[in-house]
């Protein structure tokens, strides 16, 4: 496919295939893998990667159009992508665990209800061709934002009392 760049909300938004891109890093980290001891790049690496997160992020947050996620519309349906994300990994994660009990099933499901970094890129690159709208990559970014931000506290409150956990 080919690189394209195009105009949204007044500035340049360059996008790629986000498929090809993960996948390229994928494989430069598999055939670096051999030396990856010899070089020490995961410890090279780690300032880098620290340092570049931040912006990763910045970026990816400026291309959401905020007047549009405004939209009634867009919240309620940001709300109910999130009730789904969050439902179809505890349901998922936790029926393929619910051999080991109920709590640990359901501790299983929700440890797993973060969407990640591979949603950003997608809707990001989406926005950028203008394969997506403005308002489906809020919808994105907030069901992101809001699994993100559910995991921890409800996953404190099914640990509770869990001093050693056995894996």
């Amino acid at each position: 496919m080919a690189y394209r760049s195009t105009r949204s909300h007044g500035r340049e938004v360059h996008g790629a295939p986000a498929e090809a891109a993960i996948v390229g890093a994928l494989l430069a980290g598999l055939a670096m893998a051999e030396y990856s001891e010899e070089w020490h790049l995961c410890e090279n690496a780690h300032p880098i990667m620290e340092f570049m997160k931040p912006f990763f992020f910045v970026l990816l947050g400026a291309h959401m159009n905020l007047k549009t996620v405004a939209h009634p519309g867009v919240v309620l349906g940001a709300a109910l992508i999130c009730l789904l994300a969050v439902l179809s990994r505890v349901i998922g994660c936790g029926l393929g665990s619910f051999r080991l009990g109920w709590r640990p099933a359901l501790q299983i499901g929700v440890g797993m209800v973060p969407r990640g970094e591979v949603g950003l890129i997608v809707a990001a690159v989406g926005l950028g061709l203008r394969t997506i709208s403005d308002a489906i990559y809020g919808v994105v970014l907030l069901m992101i934002v809001g699994t993100t931000l559910f995991t921890p506290p409800v996953l404190r409150l099914l640990l509770r009392g869990r001093r050693n956990l056995q894996i």
